[in-house]
């Protein structure tokens, strides 16, 4: 493991302890506070998935998911979303617009390891698809007579 992961949340101590959490796990983390740091961020560097929370001071992580979807260059960027608001309208919102997870905080450290873990084998599964050949093309059409007694 060696992906980039970028946190984005208005907290700074939820910040450190996922980047911690997410170090400890192999990942590379970066974090902001913003949604426009957030922007700023990506143009810097790519990442290979973000972790967005809903309720920020300066913006909503929905704005900022549909804002990302509009980009073309980040169109498949896999993004999870965290959130403490327990509401549906958010879940079904943020799933709409593209994110791979809605995650309720708070949440597990190890679950969130697992979900981003699943989340970027996705990704890369996406990114690689297996071609596989039909077996009706696998299989040997030649039929060989059973052999004669002796």
């Amino acid at each position: 493991m060696n992906e980039q992961i970028l946190v984005v949340d208005d907290d700074a101590l939820i910040c450190e302890l996922f980047k911690a959490m997410l170090q400890r796990a192999g990942f590379r983390p970066r974090s902001v506070l913003s949604g426009r740091q957030a922007f700023q961020e990506l143009e810097k560097a790519p990442v290979d998935l973000l972790l967005l929370d809903i309720m920020m001071a300066d913006s909503d992580g929905i704005t900022v998911l549909r804002q990302i979807r509009e980009n073309p260059s980040y169109a498949n960027l896999p993004i999870i979303i965290l959130t403490a608001l327990s509401e549906p309208v958010n879940k079904v919102r943020a799933l709409e617009l593209g994110a791979k997870r809605v995650l309720l905080k708070p949440i597990d450290l190890n679950v969130l390891v697992d979900e981003v873990t699943k989340v970027l084998h996705e990704a890369q599964a996406q990114a690689n698809p297996v071609t596989l050949k039909p077996l009706s093309d696998q299989i040997d059409e030649r039929v060989v007579p059973p052999s004669e007694p002796a």
